[in-house]
């Protein structure tokens, strides 16, 4: 096991235990925001100060969200009249604007040459409701089309669209709808007192499922063709009683050739896999030690984290433990058999090898970037000189850590994104330092003093 030492590192915010979410949420996966922002206090030797990062380019914002994707940026801009701006990573020129209906906390960009952009309803809690999609060209940022309901899963020509209820999270209609044109290949809708409350893509590959699986309140399952929306088979899950409260909830991750059923329920989750093909039981497995951690996919297997048993693999079809890896609460695959690790209570991060669970390196807790497309990642560690700064490392194949340089500690809730050699953060705008603000590139964008600016640099 290799141990790294990064410096030192600030005290902040922590995020929170990782635990499945309620259908309504699970479009934030959907999102591209992959920077896992974790400070916490260690102590480390001095080093020597790193060299500052080269600023590729900036432009002023007022903790407006921004999204990177591959070599576009899209910044959302608030004000009178709101609009979504597609910048080049590579100099900052803007490609288009588009104006926006309202104010949105985010866009989809998972979809090849689609912006998606969220319209949402507030409901009577608070909370916000996606109603329909906006699909603006990502070339141009013309309007090609709407519909009704939130992207749910995805196809090379075809998305699924649901529509949910405001009230218990039911589902009131799917929708299969063509990437070029929005409409409808089939639309379906749940009847009967248990009301779908439950959907999952399943079969084939991530980006190309070919069945979807829905389950009802009562704990009836539909496999359906994603192809043309009829059902293939039916069957029934151990699921949520009827007198479940509302911080119960239940979901159905797939692996391969086989789905499980999670309830939790009470401060219990049970956990029933189940033959894709067949519907068949497999095996069960009820976890109620005040710690239920979360269930996530990890190479070939399914992985459960918590804090207090650390991350077990378990193999899909048979429930048997493959291995166990002490001291981490999640973890993200890096590529075929290195897994990124992590602690939420503070006990640091590392890399482990997929097969065995055995550690491969082990560093104190930093903020963690990564770029989902390319499978890369890279740790920054506060810096212990008098005025401490961001020292930012690439991770290499082998493990180690490569000093790319320094940045302004980072600024706001948003953190940073990565594609490629781009990183792409949020900074407080530091006037002290003589450097004036950035000002936008063209004399059609209102510009507005603000104490914030997104900063572009090349990490090498």
């Amino acid at each position: 096991m290799t141990v790294i030492e990064l410096g030192e590192i600030s005290s902040g915010t922590r995020p929170p235990a990782v635990r499945p979410v309620a259908p309504r949420d699970l479009r934030r996966i959907l999102v591209a925001v992959v920077a896992l922002l974790t400070l916490l206090g260690v102590t480390g030797s001095a080093r020597p100060e790193p060299q500052s990062m080269r600023t590729l380019w900036r432009t002023p914002t007022s903790q407006e969200p921004f999204t990177l994707r591959g070599d576009t940026l899209y910044i959302q801009r608030s004000g009178r009249a709101p609009a979504l701006e597609a910048r080049a990573i590579a100099d900052g020129r803007v490609l288009w604007q588009a104006p926006l209906d309202q104010p949105v906390g985010y866009v989809n960009v998972e979809v090849p040459g689609l912006v998606l952009v969220p319209a949402t309803e507030q409901l009577a809690d608070g909370s916000e409701q996606v109603q329909s999609i906006v699909a603006l060209d990502a070339a141009t940022g013309r309007e090609r089309w709407r519909h009704r309901g939130e992207l749910y899963a995805q196809t090379p020509d075809a998305m699924l669209l649901a529509e949910w209820s405001p009230r218990g999270g039911a589902v009131l209609r799917l929708h299969l709808a063509r990437v070029a044109d929005g409409t409808d290949i089939w639309s379906y809708t749940p009847t009967g007192p248990g009301a779908a409350s439950t959907i999952s893509p399943a079969g084939g590959t991530p980006g190309a499922p070919t069945d979807l699986i829905v389950i009802d309140r009562s704990g009836r399952v539909e496999l359906r063709s994603l192809a043309d929306g009829k059902v293939k088979r039916t069957g029934k899950v151990p699921w949520l009683s009827p007198e479940a409260n509302t911080d119960s909830y239940g979901y159905a991750p797939v692996i391969g050739d086989v789905f499980f059923a999670v309830a939790v329920e009470n401060g219990t989750m049970r956990v029933t896999a189940h033959d894709l093909a067949t519907l068949r039981p497999l095996w069960e497995q009820f976890t109620d030690n005040g710690d239920l951690g979360g269930l996530f996919e990890c190479g070939q297997m399914l992985c459960r984290g918590s804090e207090q048993t650390g991350i077990e693999a378990l193999d899909p079809r048979t429930g048997v433990a493959r291995w166990r890896s002490q001291g981490w609460s999640y973890g993200t695959m890096l590529d075929a058999t290195r897994m990124y690790v992590e602690s939420h209570s503070g006990a640091g991060n590392g890399i482990v090898d997929v097969r065995t669970g055995e550690v491969i390196a082990k560093f104190p807790t930093t903020m963690v970037v990564m770029d989902p497309s390319a499978d890369r990642l890279i740790l920054m560690a506060i810096t212990r000189e008098a005025r401490p700064r961001m020292a930012v490392y690439n991770l290499e194949p082998d493990n180690s850590l490569r000093l790319a340089g320094a940045l302004p500690q980072a600024g706001g809730d948003q953190g940073c994104q990565l594609s490629g050699r781009r990183l792409v953060c949020l900074f407080h705008r530091d006037l002290k330092a003589g450097e004036p603000p950035a000002r936008p590139e063209r004399s059609d964008i209102p510009f507005d003093p603000q104490d914030q600016e997104i900063v572009v640099t090349d990490v090498g």
